[in-house]
């Protein structure tokens, strides 16, 4: 991974595959994907967020209260998901916020991983071929 400022990331290709870091270097807000320019917006970019959110219910909302009863969580029920889109404005982030980059190699461990959990952990998985 690469660590880069706004400034930079603001000229990433769509497809760059990134995540907020802390001046710590502890990575915050889930992995994203740069999705799109907006013509109004020179510089920022869609992103889709790769972790999950609850899916709009039939009113549009996205209501996480849907998931309890009686202020429990309900257990041993699906609940869809979705990956979102959304339009990154110039106050989602300071100015100083640092990002850390994936390479194509990078991204490609973390679909092999992926892959192997689709497999049922299947027990010919290289460990060393992702932490290398």
């Amino acid at each position: 991974m690469k660590i880069i400022t706004l400034e930079t990331l603001k000229t990433m290709p769509n497809g760059t595959v990134f995540s907020e870091i802390d001046k710590w270097g502890n990575l915050e807000n889930g992995i994203r994907i740069l999705t799109g320019r907006f013509e109004n917006r020179a510089g920022f970019n869609g992103e889709m967020d790769l972790y999950p959110w609850l899916a709009s219910n039939e009113n549009g909302e996205h209501d996480i209260f849907e998931m309890f009863e009686n202020g429990e969580l309900i257990k041993d029920r699906d609940f869809p998901t979705e990956w979102i889109t959304s339009d990154t404005s110039p106050v989602d982030y300071e100015e100083s916020q640092l990002f850390a980059v994936f390479s194509k190699a990078e991204v490609g461990k973390m679909i092999k991983v992926l892959q192997w959990a689709l497999s049922d952990l299947e027990d010919d998985f290289d460990m060393d071929e992702v932490l290398i």
